[in-house]
């Protein structure tokens, strides 16, 4: 009982310290509160994903029990391995014949209905084309284009079902009636507002020509390619986001049924009492198909035993596993440097309070827990404030960041996170607060009471012994934290491993990345400690502000080793997310071909002919011309590619002579690369040496090679996208530093290089023309070289793999072309207002596909994206200053006695404002460094 009482004296005494020192407890709590924000805001952002499993349950209609999507995946007897919320992408085969109604009616339950419906892929919707509802025609390429010349045109997906599965599947109308009848239609408001149609207006849907595309639908383009129907519209649903169409059944359907349905893949609704298991969705896997189930997602989710097993991205783990470790090590020794000396310091301004509380019968342990108490009561505070700060940061960062929905955010928010948090900062507090209490219960009682500093010479000694010390271990230990994180490279991490199974090596590599940055954390400790001890010894011969102020530092190393420690720490943190977000980024631009400066390729959305794309083209130009000033713009083509369709039954010789019409071309390395085969995974060539002429190319994951480029911004034409066909004019035009040099090659005969690696010594290259041929099996087998030609060549960095004018291409037996687009030469496209208006005035544009501008952002791939980059950033060079700044307030409160006796003895306010500067350089400089 009397220990209860006395801790209830030690805890008024701590409260009204608290109380007295405002400042210093504000501070102390805000620097708790800020990092654990940082850290709830940024594990959410690094390891917080959508709620797939609510919007997987979204996506099954009310009524539904699930939907089921029967794939034209091969069958090879093994199921198709899906996680509860369904699969996002597969490859089909365009002959397989996907599970048939009756073999998934064979696992459903018996009482469960199936109800069909069909998705489209882009189709044009237009009013002006003179169909009456009901009515079907063949679209022939002639009256698409006349129907895009006209006024009242855009782009649609169709949903056609049946009238029990329509109504499931239609979203609540905002005006008009759902569909009585097949010639009646559903749409979004965004495409009866971008075709200028209303409740009772004819709208026609128009297929146009298959381009060698397929999606999660299958062959569902290529079945309805140049097919017109007409529908009355009955109904809008309140959208203005996408534009989408609902009808009855019977035009896709029709067709499908006509065609055999080889390659489309068949969506289900199950409809009944009963539910879908997850052993029944494994039966229906063994059938390619995939299905997602209400009872799987809510009460029947199965276990980690009984789903399938999921391969592990290596890189991503390692990525993830060091940021957060870093994040969390450095924000927890950050926050300790930040908070320590502010009770340091509170231990001086409260000398005489402990020296009567020692006086009146206080022990040791009592002044120890007046501190201690402060520390958690503060830590305590700073976890809540930090915690609740951190929620509304989520709710601001995480829709633009890793787009999830307002309402979605509780889903992401770690929420199992957030005790553990308050309960880190509460011992963060106490132990910020040991050294200083530890301290404070060994004072002396006469000394406190004199307000005299203890044993102040036998600690500048010690300062002095322990600085050396210091200044010697401290590279040492860095110098094992270097060799921890080469040893960490130089760990081989397969590329490949065991579905659910860690990559051999990972762990080792995991392990050693973390003691480098724990021992680099070490050292710079210790190297920091032994430069502001021996700081009084080396300033000697400088002024007087500069060595009174470099030995204040010294003696008072308690209070500026931690804040230059924190200095030191926030320098490096911000290194690290430059360097992070700079590699991110670099790799992110490189495995996206950029397209110069000051210049757009546009080309038809979606793709019909080359007439009717050169129409839409210019349209799209001449809109264009209102929001930006084109100074020229030149057309530019690709190689042309069989329709797969017209192919995929073909065999022998047949497929051999069609692809002998179309071959391909391609630059060869300089020095040829072999990979390693394996089965279970593909190797290519490294970005880097594509990207550097000096660079010797080596294999890497086909993921991250440079054949794994995407060639965004250009449709889904049926071409081979890696050869470009252009004049030398249309060269000028992309804004490339050597664009004039690449022209002159290409008028000389030449090519263009995008790959460093082709290019040899003697600037030339070799090009090697082949096509495609089939193997004894009926496998497409290795490639038929025709010819091999040495080229003079030009490299340009982040250009297409292989351009050359269209002489040069008929030199090379290349006849058959396909027009992509024009590219366009814009007068001034410069900042991100400009290149938004730009995107802005292309989204009203449904038929016209514009290259991406994400290049011109400078530090992210669009303009909310900077801001969100350099936030961090800012974040620590704020925090950096922070940390100054609070360290030399707190230290003002000790040192005002000492400056106004400086002043009362002569000292001028500039020696007394250069004293403050050394101080603060004391701790800013180390720190740069």
């Amino acid at each position: 009982m009397a220990r209860i009482f006395a801790l209830r004296s030690v805890l008024r005494l701590a409260w009204r310290d608290m109380c007295r020192h405002r400042a210093r407890t504000t501070f102390s709590t805000l620097l708790i509160a800020l990092p654990m924000m940082a850290l709830i805001v940024g594990a959410t952002l690094m390891t917080g994903a959508p709620p797939m499993r609510e919007r997987a349950l979204r996506s099954i209609p009310e009524g539904a029990q699930a939907v089921i999507t029967a794939t034209a995946v091969k069958r090879d007897g093994n199921p198709f391995e899906q996680p509860p919320e369904g699969a996002s992408i597969w490859m089909d085969e365009i002959t397989q014949q996907p599970a048939s109604e009756d073999e998934l009616k064979r696992i459903v339950p018996s009482s469960d209905k199936l109800l069909p419906y069909w998705d489209s892929e882009q189709l044009i919707a237009a009013t002006a084309t003179g169909l009456q509802p009901g009515q079907v025609e063949s679209a022939k390429n002639s009256s698409i284009g006349g129907t895009l010349a006209q006024s009242g045109t855009g782009t649609a997906r169709l949903c056609e079902a049946g009238a029990e599965a329509l109504g499931m599947l239609l979203p609540k109308l905002s005006e008009g009636t759902v569909p009585s009848n097949a010639d009646e239609i559903v749409v979004t408001s965004g495409l009866a507002s971008r075709i200028g149609a209303d409740i009772g207006d004819t709208i026609t849907l128009i297929a146009p020509p298959f381009q060698g595309s397929y999606s999660t639908n299958g062959r569902i383009a290529a079945v309805i390619q140049n097919s017109q129907r007409a529908w009355r519209i009955s109904g809008i649903v309140a959208d203005d986001a996408i534009s989408k169409a609902w009808a009855r059944d019977g035009w896709m359907s029709g067709m499908v049924a006509r065609d055999g349905g080889a390659g489309v893949d068949r969506h289900y609704l199950v409809v009944g009492d009963k539910p879908i298991t997850w052993r029944q969705v494994k039966k229906m896997n063994l059938l390619q198909t995939v299905a997602v189930s209400r009872h799987v997602l809510t009460d029947g989710y199965p276990n980690a035993s009984e789903r399938y097993p999921s391969r592990i991205d290596s890189q991503a783990l390692l990525q993830y596993a060091v940021g957060f470790i870093v994040a969390v090590a450095m924000g927890v020794a950050l926050v300790l440097c930040l908070v320590t000396p502010a009770f340091s310091i509170s231990v001086d301004q409260s000398r005489r309070t402990m020296g009567l509380a020692s006086a009146c019968g206080a022990g040791p342990r009592d002044v120890r827990n007046m501190f201690g108490l402060q520390g958690v009561c503060s830590g305590f505070a700073g976890g809540v404030i930090g915690m609740l700060a951190g929620i509304g940061g989520i709710y601001v960062m995480a829709p633009s960041v890793i787009h999830v929905d307002v309402h979605e955010i509780p889903q992401v928010i770690p929420w199992g996170l957030l005790p553990l948090v308050v309960m880190t900062s509460t011992l963060i507090g106490a132990f910020a607060t040991w050294m200083p209490a530890r301290r404070a219960g060994r004072m002396n009682v006469v000394d406190a009471l004199r307000d005299r500093p203890d044993g102040l010479e036998r600690e500048r000694y010690a300062g002095k012994g322990a600085g050396k010390i210091a200044l010697i271990s401290g590279p040492m230990l860095m110098l094992a934290a270097c060799g921890c994180a080469v040893a960490s490279m130089r760990v081989k991490v397969s590329d490949v491993s065991s579905p659910g199974v860690l990559p051999e090596g990972s762990g080792t590599s995991l392990v050693l990345l973390v003691a480098a940055i724990v021992l680099a954390m070490i050292g710079l400790s210790r190297l920091v400690k032994g430069l502001i001890v021996i700081y009084g010894a080396v300033g000697r011969s400088l002024p007087l502000s500069i060595r009174t102020g470099l030995r204040d530092s010294a003696e008072h190393h308690r209070r500026f080793v931690p804040a230059t420690i924190a200095v030191v720490l926030t320098t490096a943190l911000a290194s690290y997310a430059m360097v992070l977000i700079g590699s991110t980024l670099a790799n992110d631009r490189s495995m996206e071909l950029v397209h110069g400066q000051s210049h757009v390729i546009l080309s038809a959305e979606v793709p019909v002919n080359d007439d009717t794309d050169r129409m839409v083209v210019a349209d799209g130009i001449r809109k264009l011309g209102d929001t930006a000033s084109f100074k020229d713009h030149q057309p530019i083509y690709a190689l042309a590619q069989p329709d797969a369709e017209s192919t995929m039954n073909l065999t022998g010789k047949a497929y051999d002579d069609i692809y002998a019409q179309y071959p391909t071309v391609k630059a060869l390395l300089a020095t040829e690369l072999h990979c390693e085969v394996n089965e279970r995974q593909q190797y290519g060539q490294d970005m880097a040496s594509a990207f550097d002429p000096n660079g010797a190319p080596y294999c890497v994951n086909w993921s991250k090679s440079y054949e794994a480029v995407g060639y965004t911004g250009l449709s889904m034409i049926n071409m081979d996208p890696s050869v470009i066909i252009m004049s030398a004019d249309a060269m000028r035009m992309t804004g490339f530093p050597n664009a004039e040099q690449a022209a002159r090659t290409l008028e000389e005969g030449g090519v263009v290089v995008g790959n460093a690696a082709a290019l040899r010594e003697d600037g030339t290259v070799t090009l090697q023309v082949s096509h495609r041929t089939l193997d004894d099996d009926g496998n497409s087998g290795s490639e038929h070289v025709v010819r091999q030609s040495v080229r003079k060549a030009t490299w340009m960095k982040g250009f297409y793999p292989l351009a050359m004018s269209e002489r040069t291409a008929r030199e090379l037996g290349i006849v058959n072309l396909r027009y992509v687009g024009d590219i366009a030469a814009l007068d001034h496209v410069h900042g991100w207002s400009a290149i938004e208006r730009l995107r802005k005035a292309t989204s009203d544009m449904p038929l016209v596909s514009m290259t991406s501008q994400r290049y011109q952002y400078e530090w992210a791939t669009d303009a909310d994206g900077a801001k969100i980059t350099l936030a961090p950033i800012v974040a620590l060079g704020l925090l950096a200053l922070t940390a100054t700044v609070v360290s030399l307030l707190l230290s003002r409160t000790q040192t005002i006695r000492d400056m106004t006796t400086m002043h009362a003895v002569g000292a001028s306010p500039g020696f007394l404002r250069r004293l403050g500067l050394v101080q603060a350089m004391t701790i800013l400089l180390p720190g740069c460094r």
